[in-house]
């Protein structure tokens, strides 16, 4: 460990603290994401969809989202129509 603090040490700590402010955000949207999506994939198979014959995967278009569902991953995708993500 350095003997000698930077001259900027004061700067450093402040955009440090921000950045673990943001990391502790991210991490804990990671996990309200994982659990929304396991509450989209546990209604999903609730209401007991047909797979598309020979891809087992369940997709539906309704109120402006396209819902696709891969079962053998886990996979959920969501998409707005007219959006980019």
């Amino acid at each position: 460990m350095l003997d000698v603090l930077p001259k900027n040490v004061g700067k450093i700590i402040e955009e440090a603290t921000l950045y673990k402010k943001f990391q502790k955000a991210r991490m804990s949207a990671g996990q309200k994401e994982k659990e929304q999506k396991q509450k989209v994939l546990d209604l999903i198979k609730a209401a007991k969809l047909q797979p598309i014959e020979g891809e087992n995967k369940i997709m539906f278009r309704h109120e402006g989202f396209k819902i696709s569902v891969t079962f053998r991953d886990e996979l959920l995708e969501i998409t707005e129509v007219g959006s980019e993500e």
